[in-house]
This record gives structure tokens, C-alpha cells and sequence, in this order.
């Protein structure tokens, strides 16, 4: 996503990465499965923050 935003637009300057499910039930009564997904959709969204915040420091967007 990253690539290509820069492809199309040439830099990236911003981000925001929000990830999230919802369950009629509380984490006391989760699946497994709930909380797999959960779980899953929090690193998939840390990992795409790592890459905009490289691609950010290439452009002197953000602080190393």
C-alpha cells in the first residue's frame, strides 16, 4: 500500500491505521477465534505503520 501510494502520489506525509471488530460479547466470552482476529488485525496494522514511517523518514517527513 505503501508503494503504491508513493507511485501514485509521490510521497507520503500522513497516516492514520485503525484496526477493530466487533463482538456482541465481552472479552471475558471471546473465542479463541475472536481474539486470533483481533489479535491478527493490531499486527497486520503495526506492520504497515512500520513501513510508512520508513518511507516517511526517507522523505524527511518525521524524526528518525
Amino acid at each position: 500500500m505503501v508503494e503504491q501510494t508513493v507511485s501514485t502520489f509521490g510521497r507520503l506525509d500522513a497516516a492514520f491505521n485503525n484496526a477493530g471488530y466487533k463482538s456482541n460479547r465481552g472479552a471475558r466470552d471471546a473465542s479463541g477465534e475472536e481474539i486470533d482476529r483481533v489479535n491478527g488485525s493490531s499486527s497486520r496494522c503495526l506492520q504497515l505503520h512500520k513501513y510508512e514511517l520508513i518511507q516517511m523518514r526517507k522523505q524527511e517527513a518525521v524524526a528518525s
